[in-house]
């Protein structure tokens, strides 16, 4: 049982959501059901305590330690039950961190009965015990029995997931034959009107012509373009040899189309006689569109211009057009793609062929693996003649089932044969994975082998009328239930990337590549509640489906530390990733831009469509598959919509500096506007294959007053077309009100892409830059650097913070815990970056402070950096901590010895002409035994010499930290800034909060505000006069009015010194 005993289980846990009550109240019921089994066996456990019971990954619970068989006497029954009240005991007094639940997540409460429960079952007197058979009763009264691992509320939306079950085998369709094609023979015959031959609208054999060509033949009857009377016509003409009974049926059938009145079918010109046989010809005015098995076979499902809310208009007016033809007593019989033509202009649907029975047509007109005969609706097959409304419906639903796949039904199976045998026998459909779950339902209705119990067209129609909003996709679902997936299946692999609230690993599911992703129960932003926000993201993915977002495939090890969200697998990765790979702008073609950027908008449509704001959209989080699937991932900062409103606050600020709008900057609210300026950042890098302002020469300073301000833009290629660039720049339009709505963006890239009359995408064979794609030899770059054995290296999947460049993971070096930190693979291909990550290594590998995380060495292999391993983590978590217990002391003494610790760290660097540029209570890491303070992370240091371009900066929460001028990007960071860092820290120390917290402003105000000398961070009142005295002279706007670090170092020491001698 590789979960462990209950104790060591209990012990793992460090949320309280990671165990409610009825997940707790699951295993109780577990325990007194295997203790009503052995009762009944006459045995009793008779030595059963928390560490005999053993869990497994699925939360499968067994009781141990039945070391010699026990009767099971009265007494050792009744021990047992006391026993087990111990243990609901224990279950029951697990907290976990209740801290850290945030305000819209609550922690259920335990029910009274569970405690009443276990009382009862440890009362002293034996008698008044309930038995193991009453203690099951009353743990199923409160639902224990339905293996509930976790059970919430998360923005409003119940949310249930149950333990993992093996899904019983499907249960095949199976009817009584005879008696079905005998309910069919009592049907009252249909009677439509046909017109007589004699009233048949008559045609002058010399305005027909007719191409030479055939359109399609059969057994009696081809097909021709033509013209008549200059109108583009169809002419249907028989056989030279064709029977007096085939020549019957075509004027039968010319009678049937005389008299049916419907405006989505053909219209029928008239009859006219064949000069060189003498025999009809019927002809029909041409229907104007093309047919719809062509519109299917151009695309892959969900791609190209043909919509999916435009299939869903299509599947409905075909509905209705067999509806209008059954309401005239009329059959369409045989439905295919093949007759179906749809007007690309207007979507306007017109049905070709209806009205012959296929017991009559089929040698005619069916040719093998088209189609044809794969629709009949099985009773058709098995007895001729059974055609009715309820065999059109059959074909309805093959009609739908092949929009859906782009495919012709059954298409596995290469055997027409075969397929009937399959259709016949009630296979169930195969639809795409992207499939909106009411589609495949109504598909699956329409194609059951009792016809009796398919849905009449009229319900059909209905259904599809009301499918039309949300895209025709599916609707956010109104609560959500999961079932956990088999953890034994699940197979966690590397991390490939993290970030603030979880990391993602590659895996496999069932042997099939997936991506995991588990809380980062290591980042430093302690003003995220990361178990909150990771289910907020489960339920949030669990309601939305849509081809246009990454789907969940469902959670697994629920109750652990680190319970795993399971995603479909993207095979060419981030839109990120996949766009720098590429060597030349002109590499990408125009139609593979233009795909990515109809795709994207399409999921943001479904969003916004669902009352759903995205709020990070960025081209790290759009992912591109070899199969040309364009989906958005990344819903953690997502939010829906209250009714009637238009926007929503997100605290603590969400987002990517990059691609945040204006207004979002300046304190506005989030709208779905704020998405389209988004959208339309990540079109100037589907443009120019570059990041967002990759020319601004602003540094990460300023430019972000500059996009506040609404002065800067990204930059679009000279060779950009025009309707791309318009279309751009009206979605980064400064006023949100200026910018179009989502749904107009989608139909002008539709209008584009129908434009090209061969659209070719492609996002698998892409020119890519072999500089680019691939890895820089890191040996002689790390040739000066102290090295390790990397077979002395084990790094652990346990990620301890994760940036944006590298992630830092817990292993151990020969033993030892250590802080492993790597370079992001995909930044492997990135030389930039690469040497920023080597600059790093060198400076940290210079000094050996005991104020400074020492460096262990470096590893060519990955690189990795190896560091001292802090457990007690960083500065700003701990502050947190003591937040929200208000109780524990945290004495000045300590206070001032911690900043001397950072002193003497910053007076190191400066001694050696090293500036940190970073220096902030996330990056001061912390000893658990003694609180030690050592400073870490030197990505953005550097000796004051050097002339160090800035990318701009993404963690919106640094700014807090920043002195004034460097908001300046006129003026050169110096010395100073760490100083005017260490002050800000001096304020946290004193008041606890993190800096600027009074305000309630966002990081932009704050930086507005910091930069023009009008706000500093909140020193506490109560804080030592020279300790805010201190705190103001580094907190000074001009940087030469700031202390030295010797300055400030020299002034610490003396005051704790008097302290100490104080306390002393």
């Amino acid at each position: 049982m590789e979960g462990g005993d209950l104790v060591t289980f209990l012990e793992s846990l460090e949320h309280a959501l990671s165990l409610v009550w009825q997940a707790r109240a699951y295993i109780a019921w577990c325990i007194a059901s295997a203790l009503v089994y052995l009762h009944g066996q006459g045995l009793a456990h008779g030595r059963l305590q928390t560490r005999r019971v053993l869990l497994s990954s699925n939360m499968e619970i067994k009781l141990c330690g039945f070391h010699i068989p026990t009767p099971a006497t009265p007494d050792a029954v009744d021990v047992d039950v006391y026993a087990f009240g111990c243990i609901l005991f224990d279950l029951l007094a697990f907290r976990g961190d209740e801290r850290q639940s945030s305000d819209d997540v609550p922690i259920p409460p335990v029910p009274t009965d569970l405690h009443k429960l276990a009382a009862e079952c440890t009362v002293i007197a034996a008698i008044d015990r309930p038995s193991a058979k009453d203690v099951v009763a009353s743990l199923e009264k409160l639902g224990a029995h339905e293996g509930k691992l976790y059970c919430n509320t998360h923005h409003g939306v119940a949310v249930t997931i149950t333990k993992h079950t093996d899904a019983p085998a499907p249960t095949p369709q199976s009817i009584d034959a005879d008696a079905i094609v005998a309910q069919m023979a009592a049907l009252p015959p249909l009677q439509p009107l046909v017109a007589p031959a004699a009233t048949l609208p008559k045609l002058e054999p010399a305005l027909l012509l007719c191409e030479p060509k055939p359109l399609q033949c059969s057994v009696s009857v081809s097909q021709f373009r033509g013209t008549y009377d200059g109108r583009p016509v169809v002419v249907h003409r028989l056989h030279k040899h064709a029977s007096p009974q085939e020549e019957a049926l075509l004027l039968a059938h010319v009678g049937l189309r005389a008299m049916v009145r419907s405006p989505s079918v053909q219209v029928l010109e008239g009859i006219c006689v064949d000069a060189d046989t003498g025999a009809p010809c019927m002809v029909l005015q041409a229907a104007q569109g093309t047919p719809l098995q062509d519109l299917l076979v151009r695309n892959r499902p969900y791609t190209g211009a043909f919509l999916w809310r435009l299939k869903v208009r299509v599947a409905r007016d075909v509905a209705a057009a067999m509806q209008k033809l059954h309401e005239q007593q009329v059959l369409v019989h045989t439905l295919s793609s093949r007759n179906v033509v749809v007007c690309e202009a207007d979507n306007r649907v017109t049905l070709t062929e209806f009205g012959l029975p296929a017991a009559a047509r089929a040698v005619e007109t069916l040719t093998l693996g088209t189609g044809g005969w794969r629709a009949a609706a099985p009773e058709c097959v098995r007895c001729p003649g059974a055609e009715s409304t309820r065999s059109d419906v059959f074909t309805l639903g093959m009609l739908l089932l092949e929009l859906e796949t782009h495919q012709i039904p059954f298409y596995d199976i290469k055997s027409d044969t075969l397929a009937r045998k399959a259709i016949a026998e009630g296979r169930p459909p195969r639809f795409t994975r992207d499939c909106p779950a009411w589609f495949s339902a109504l598909v699956t209705r329409c194609l059951l082998l009792d016809p009796f119990a398919r849905p009449t067209v009229d319900a059909v129609v209905r259904e599809l009328d009301e499918r039309q909003s949300y895209g025709g996709f599916d609707p956010l679902r109104a609560d959500v239930h999961l079932m956990a997936l088999d953890a034994t299946a699940l197979e966690v692999g590397a991390i490939i990337g993290g970030g603030l609230f979880s990391n993602g690993f590659s895996g496999t599911f069932q042997g099939q590549p997936v991506v995991i992703k588990q809380p980062n129960n290591h980042s430093r932003r302690a003003d995220y509640d990361r178990p909150s926000v990771f289910l907020n993201e489960v339920t949030l993915l669990a309601r939305v489906r849509s081809p246009y977002v990454v789907s969940l495939l469902g959670v697994a090890h629920v109750n652990s530390p680190g319970p795993s969200m399971v995603l479909e697998h993207m095979d060419r990765g981030s839109l990120t990733r996949y766009l720098v790979g590429i060597a030349d702008p002109s590499a990408l073609s125009a139609d593979s831009r233009l795909h990515i950027a109809l795709g994207l908008a399409q999921a943001v449509a479904y969003l916004h469509d669902s009352r759903v704001l995205h709020c990070d959209l960025k081209s790290d989080n759009v992912y591109l598959s070899s199969k040309l699937a364009v989906k958005l991932n990344m819903l953690a900062l997502a939010r829906v919509l209250p009714p009637d409103a238009t926007g929503v606050a997100v605290s603590p600020l969400a987002g990517t500096l990059l691609w945040m709008a204006p207004e979002i900057m300046n304190g506005a609210q989030y709208t779905r506007a704020s998405d389209v300026y988004s959208f339309g950042i990540v079109l100037s890098e589907v443009d120019t294959l570059q990041r967002p302002f990759a020319s601004s020469t602003d540094g990460r300073f300023a430019l972000p007053q500059k996009i506040a301000a609404g002065e800067a833009k990204p930059e679009l290629r000279a060779e950009c077309p025009a309707w791309y660039r318009h279309l751009t720049l009206d979605c980064l339009a400064f006023e949100p009100h200026l910018r179009p709505p989502i749904a107009e963006i989608v139909e002008r890239l539709r209008q584009q892409v129908a434009l090209r009359a061969n659209f070719r995408p492609d996002v698998a064979e892409v020119a890519l830059n072999s500089d680019a794609t691939a890895p820089l030899d890191l040996v002689p770059l790390l040739a000066a650097l102290p090295k390790v054995d990397a077979t002395d290296v084990d790094v652990a999947p346990c990620v301890l913070g994760c940036g944006a460049y590298g992630t830092v993971s817990w292993g151990t070096y020969r033993g030892e815990a250590v802080a492993i930190k790597q370079l992001h693979s995909d930044f492997l291909r990135d030389r930039s970056r690469v040497l920023k990550f080597v600059r790093e290594l060198d400076l940290l590998t210079r000094f050996q402070s005991p104020h400074i995380v020492a460096c262990i060495g470096v590893c060519d292999v990955g690189p990795m950096l190896l560091m001292e391993y802090m457990d007690g983590g960083d500065l700003r978590r701990y502050l947190d901590a003591l937040l929200l217990a208000p109780e524990t002391t945290f004495p000045w003494p300590t206070r001032c010895r911690m900043a001397l610790a950072l002193a003497e760290a910053i007076a190191s660097l400066h001694g050696r002409n090293v500036v940190h540029r970073d220096i902030k209570s996330p990056n001061l890491l912390l000893s658990a035994t003694n609180l030690e303070l050592k400073l870490a992370d030197f990505g953005e240091a550097h000796e004051m010499a050097d002339a160090v371009h800035d990318d701009v900066l993404e963690d919106i929460g640094t700014v807090l930290w920043m002195a004034p001028e460097l908001f300046n990007s006129a003026v050169r960071d110096t010395s100073k800034v760490d100083i005017y860092s260490f002050g800000v820290v001096l304020c946290e120390l004193a008041t606890l909060h993190k800096p600027f917290a009074a305000t309630q402003l966002n990081p932009f105000a704050i930086q507005y505000r910091v930069a023009s000398g009008e706000l500093r961070p909140d020193m506490a009142p109560d804080a030592p006069e020279w300790f805010t005295a201190l705190a103001d002279s580094c907190l000074s706007f001009d940087p030469h009015d700031r202390p030295t670090a010797n300055s400030v170092l020299d002034r610490i020491r003396h005051r704790l010194a008097e302290m100490e001698a104080g306390e002393a």
